[in-house]
């Protein structure tokens, strides 16, 4: 099958991405704008949003996308993101640093969630979802839970 499209709803892969992720990123986008989005509009400034295994697709783009869309006034945070990234990682910390995070937590993304305590964070963005995880924490503890179930595929 063909497909006819206008020159502005196409552009070249990334050289740097293999064909198969550079495929995969518009899906990875649309889910990170649309959470953000919805987030952006509706937090507060100085909220608090944890993003679990934030080297991944969408993890990543959510936080340039918040950064994009909250950026501050003159270089103080609107939003604090606080990324999470396990040890294994390579230059895990520099690059979501780079992305937008103010923080990163360098730890497994369960033993990131038995740490907080009650207030720790407005949002917690969990982009890889799962049974085992939702059911080891109290949802009261956040204002809002989400979970994508997905890839662990790391973008970094």
């Amino acid at each position: 099958s063909l497909i006819i499209l206008s020159r502005d709803h196409v552009a070249a892969a990334p050289a740097s991405l293999a064909p198969e992720l550079s495929a995969a990123l518009p899906s990875a986008a649309t889910s990170a704008m649309l959470i953000m989005q919805s987030l952006c509009d509706s937090l507060p400034k100085g909220s608090k949003v944890l993003v679990l295994n934030a080297h991944t697709g969408v993890g990543y783009l959510c936080l340039q996308l918040a950064h994009h869309y909250r950026p501050g006034v003159a270089g103080a945070r609107d939003l604090w993101m606080v990324a999470q990234c396990s040890m294994s990682v390579t230059d895990g910390e520099a690059a979501l640093r780079e992305a937008g995070a103010t923080d990163v937590l360098r730890e497994e993304p369960l033993a990131a969630i038995n740490g907080l305590h009650e207030g720790s964070f407005d949002v917690v963005i969990d982009t890889m979802g799962g049974r085992r995880r939702a059911s080891s924490l109290s949802l009261s503890l956040f204002l809002f839970y989400l979970s994508l179930p997905g890839s662990s595929r790391r973008i970094l």
